[in-house]
C-alpha cells in the first residue's frame, strides 16, 4: 500500500502483513490446485488428497460431513468424489437406512494412499520446519497459529458484513 509518512507505523505494519497475506493466499491457492505424483501412478490434485484424508480408511463419510470437514460446496465435493471414483479411490453408495445420503469408502487404493499421504505431510512438514520454520520457538508457532485462526475469523465476519451491505443496496440478488 501506498500511504504519506504521517502514517502510524502500527497501521502501516498492518497494511504490510496483508498484504503479505495476500500474496502467500495466492501462492497457497496454486499449491493447493497443483497435481502431484505422490508415488502413485495417478496425478492426485491436493484437494483429492485431502477429500481422502476426510474421508478415513475404515469409518467412510458422507458427502456432507466431507463438505464440512473441507469447508467447500457440496457441488465441490461432488466433483472430486467423480474424479476419485474414476481413478478407482473411492466408492459411493446410498446410505440404507436414509436413501438421501450418499457414503464415500476408500477403496484399498484409497487406503494405501490414505496412509502413504499420512507419512507424506510428516516428511514434508519436518521438511518445511528445517528449512524455514526452525527460527521460531514452539511459543512463537503458536502465536501465528492464533493468528491465523483470527484472520480467518475476520475474513469471514467481513465477508458476512460486505454481503449484508450489499444484499441491504440490492446489489446482491
Amino acid at each position: 500500500m501506498y500511504y504519506s509518512d504521517d502514517i502510524e507505523p502500527r497501521i502501516r505494519l498492518i497494511s504490510e502483513i496483508l498484504e503479505l497475506k495476500s500474496a502467500s493466499t495466492r501462492k497457497f491457492t496454486q499449491y493447493m490446485n497443483a497435481s502431484r505424483g505422490y508415488n502413485t501412478e495417478d496425478f492426485i490434485y491436493m484437494r483429492e488428497a485431502h477429500f481422502m484424508l476426510a474421508v478415513k480408511p475404515d469409518d467412510g463419510a458422507t458427502m456432507s460431513e466431507i463438505a464440512e470437514a473441507l469447508a467447500v460446496s457440496h457441488g465441490a465435493v461432488s466433483q472430486i468424489a467423480a474424479r476419485l471414483e474414476k481413478k478407482g479411490y473411492i466408492t459411493r453408495s446410498k446410505n440404507p437406512s436414509n436413501r438421501r445420503e450418499i457414503i464415500v469408502t476408500l477403496t484399498d487404493k484409497g487406503k494405501a494412499f490414505y496412509w502413504d499421504h499420512l507419512k507424506y505431510d510428516r516428511n514434508e512438514y519436518a521438511k518445511l520446519d528445517q528449512d524455514y520454520l526452525s527460527q521460531f520457538t514452539d511459543e512463537e508457532l503458536g502465536m501465528i497459529r492464533d493468528y491465523e485462526s483470527l484472520m480467518c475469523k475476520w475474513f469471514a465476519g467481513e465477508s458476512f458484513r460486505s454481503q449484508n451491505r450489499e444484499e441491504q443496496t440490492g446489489k446482491l440478488s
